[in-house]
C-alpha cells in the first residue's frame, strides 16, 4: 500500500502514470471501435455513442467463422506446421 496515496494527499508518480496509461488505452480503444464500424450506416453521432459503450468489449465472437480454427476444424497451429517441415538429420547417413 506504499504506492497508493492516502486520502487528501496528491497521488504518487506511479499512480499518475497508471491513470495516464488507463486513459491512453481507453481513448485508443474508443478510436478502434469507431474504425471498426466505419462502414456501417450509422450517423457520426450514433457511431460515437456506440464506440464509447463498446470500447471495452470489442472481441470477436467465438462462432465457427470468428473463432479458433483449431477448435472448430482441427487445423494445426503455426508451430505444429513448422515442426512438420523440420526433419532432423540422421547421424548415420547425413553429415
Amino acid at each position: 500500500m506504499s504506492e497508493e496515496s492516502k486520502p487528501g494527499e496528491p497521488p504518487t508518480p506511479s499512480a499518475k502514470q497508471a491513470r495516464a496509461a488507463r486513459r491512453h488505452h481507453r481513448s485508443r480503444m474508443i478510436a478502434r471501435a469507431k474504425r471498426s464500424i466505419k462502414l456501417s450506416f450509422m450517423s457520426t453521432r450514433e457511431r460515437e455513442r456506440f464506440a464509447r459503450k463498446a470500447h471495452d468489449h470489442l472481441a470477436s465472437c467465438s462462432c465457427w467463422m470468428c473463432g479458433n480454427p483449431r477448435r472448430w476444424f482441427g487445423e494445426p497451429t503455426r508451430q505444429e506446421r513448422r515442426a512438420e517441415l523440420f526433419q532432423p538429420l540422421d547421424p548415420d547417413t547425413d553429415r
